[in-house]
């Protein structure tokens, strides 16, 4: 059995957002009651900071400190969500550290960062633009500038869990396994379990104990990648229970041990499921039952 080593979760995600609507649990939170987001301003994607107390969205942008009311907001979606898999790190000699978060980009394609800072007593979120060499922060009306250096090596958030329920239009970019069946995960059991939401049905499916569990509700795998376009995730084909490096780590067992995203073939038709490492196959819901595959696919990272 080859378990990945190099796997990764899709921790953070962005999850749509507007202003009045009662916040995710999950939320990041750069500081109580201020939080991370980002937001569209003409055709750039932006980094700011949304207050709790009002819901509002606040990005910078040419000078000025701009609202917003639909925005994304960035949100922790682990496996274990009392786990904390991201750290505020301070910028060394003005550098952006090692494995900052790629949060936006502009219309002339300049990548853009998240940071936080305190002004005048008051946190703040905005975006380090590293090839003017500064940070640009939101406060009091105004776009304020914070001197910055050259960025090292960075992520992106490219793959998000969006909340899912049965009966809903696919969110934006959702990730589809084949025509009308889409990437999903759920829980039962104390199990986060990798599965399919088939549209022509409505409900998401996992399998379980030998058995094919409906789910109402669940999470949508989508692409939230600054170029949705782009080719950052593709299925590998393995067999046995093993799995690839850069495997997507979607779900774990009450155990935990870890459950990737599988694609196969069950009586003609193409189903998503879970690859179990140490039962040495991989486990597809379908019509009512639980069935083992020993050939299958694995969704994995491309970067």
């Amino acid at each position: 059995m080859n378990v990945a080593h190099n796997a990764r979760e899709a921790n953070l995600s962005w999850i749509p957002y507007s202003t009045g609507s009662p916040p995710p649990s999950n939320i990041v939170q750069a500081e109580s009651g201020i939080c991370v987001i980002r937001g569209k301003k003409g055709t750039n994607l932006i980094p700011g900071k949304m207050l709790l107390k009002n819901g509002v969205g606040y990005i910078p942008y040419e000078g000025k400190e701009v609202q917003i009311n639909e925005y994304e907001v960035l949100c922790q979606t682990n496996i274990f969500p009392h786990q904390t898999l991201y750290n505020w790190v301070p910028g060394s000699r003005g550098k952006v550290p090692v494995g900052a978060l790629l949060a936006g980009i502009t219309m002339h394609e300049e990548l853009l960062y998240v940071a936080r800072a305190t002004i005048e007593g008051e946190m703040s979120i905005g975006k380090i633009n590293c090839s003017q060499k500064f940070a640009l922060l939101t406060y009091g009306g105004k776009e304020l500038k914070m001197k910055m250096w050259p960025q090292n090596k960075t992520r992106q958030a490219h793959l998000s869990w969006l909340p899912g329920c049965a009966g809903q239009i696919p969110p934006p970019h959702a990730i589809e396994a084949t025509p009308g069946i889409y990437v999903i995960r759920g829980r039962t059991c104390d199990d986060v379990i990798p599965g399919k939401w088939v549209i022509n049905y409505g409900l998401g499916y996992i399998s379980y104990d030998g058995r094919e569990i409906e789910l109402s509700n669940f999470e949508v795998l989508c692409n939230t990648s600054l170029q949705s376009t782009g080719n950052l995730y593709t299925w590998i084909p393995c067999s046995g229970g093993n799995v690839p490096d850069k495997a997507l780590h979607a779900g774990e067992t009450s155990s935990s041990e870890p459950l990737y995203v599988a694609r196969g073939i069950v009586n003609g038709e193409t189903c998503i499921g879970k690859v179990h490492p140490s039962h040495g196959c991989a486990y597809f819901p379908w019509g009512g039952d639980e069935h083992a595959v020993k050939c299958y696919e694995v969704l994995c990272f491309t970067d």
